[in-house]
């Protein structure tokens, strides 16, 4: 999310080691919420493996009256992808440095042939080993969306998702010295992990269930 809000004026900072620390009108949120609920997975969020997301909203200042008690500086909205009411399916697959192997699929459309009930369904997997030692990790979503337009003027929508994020080794940074300054001891390289690599494994899985009901009172 560092890189996808790069450009938005008022946010700054980006993504560290196991989080995401964005900074809005110079104070840091943890105001995080995915279709306006809050988000409690405490862990980077790669846009690139969370193949359910449409776009993100940044709505600054406080917004309590909206989405309840939060940090004054603003709020992140994640929206996700909403069923389509014409068929829709694609599928990608890419491979990168580090052994990075990540595959996407979306697919959307109508169950009935009145198109009142739609569907979307988003899949991911992406697995990578990194340049330091003993490093790995492996990220996986499903998410699915079901719609149903009960009337011309309602529409009930029920969301599921699961993510799964798991990492070997994690990374923390080698010091300057020996490394950028000289060291009387030894040089260190920049593939050298410090910690012990069977205790610094990190798993964290994320569900999601909710729902969305919406009725239009008049043309105001």
């Amino acid at each position: 999310m560092g890189e996808a809000l790069r450009n938005v004026g008022v946010v700054g900072g980006g993504t560290f080691a196991q989080s995401d620390r964005l900074i809005l009108r110079g104070s840091g949120t943890t105001n995080i919420l995915t279709d306006g609920l809050r988000n409690y997975f405490a862990g980077v969020r790669d846009l690139t493996s969370i193949g359910n997301v449409e776009r993100i909203e940044v709505l600054r200042d406080p917004a309590s009256v909206l989405y309840g008690q939060g940090d004054l500086s603003g709020t992140i909205n994640l929206v996700t992808k909403q069923p389509l009411i014409d068929p829709f399916y694609s599928a990608s697959f890419s491979v990168g440095n580090y052994d990075t192997y990540q595959g996407t699929l979306d697919l959307s459309g109508p169950l009935t042939t009145d198109k009142s009930v739609l569907y979307r369904l988003n899949g991911s997997y992406l697995t990578s080993n990194g340049f330091v030692d003993f490093y790995s990790q492996q990220r996986s979503q499903i998410a699915g969306a079901l719609a149903w337009n009960i009337g011309t003027n309602t529409k009930l929508t029920f969301y599921t998702s699961y993510a799964d994020f798991s990492r070997s080794a994690y990374y923390q940074e080698i010091p300057t010295l020996g490394t950028l300054f000289s060291n009387p001891l030894s040089k260190l390289p920049r593939t050298r992990f410090l910690g012990e690599p069977d205790k610094e494994n990190q798993n964290t899985s994320d569900t999601r269930l909710s729902y969305k009901l919406e009725h239009r009172f008049n043309d105001n």
